[in-house]
């Protein structure tokens, strides 16, 4: 089992992608709100503009702690935590995130 799977973050790269405020705070959010959002609904729930989080959620999907799909029906991003081997929500510790 390793750091990420118990909830642990301990890797270097993972506490840098961690070290900006707005990402950590994206990741928290996700994990409050069930574990997946649109960029909207993150953007409703942080009260700020939709353009903002874009380029912290691709950052966060580039160092692998939230997967990017596309609704099939509207067409609308969706983020999902994800951690070890892209297993949905597998490091995050939030009880609102086990789905």
């Amino acid at each position: 089992m390793d750091a990420k799977t118990k909830g642990e973050i301990s890797a270097p790269e993972d506490i840098a992608l961690l070290a900006s405020g707005v990402r950590q705070e994206l990741v928290d959010t996700l994990a409050a709100m069930g574990g997946e959002a649109s960029v909207s609904e993150l953007s409703n729930e942080l009260g700020r503009p939709m353009d903002g989080p874009y380029y912290h959620l691709d950052l966060l999907r580039k160092g692998g702690m939230v997967q990017e799909r596309t609704s099939p029906d509207s067409g609308e991003r969706r983020f999902r935590l994800a951690g070890a081997k892209g297993d949905p929500c597998a490091w995050c510790t939030s009880r609102a995130c086990r789905v």
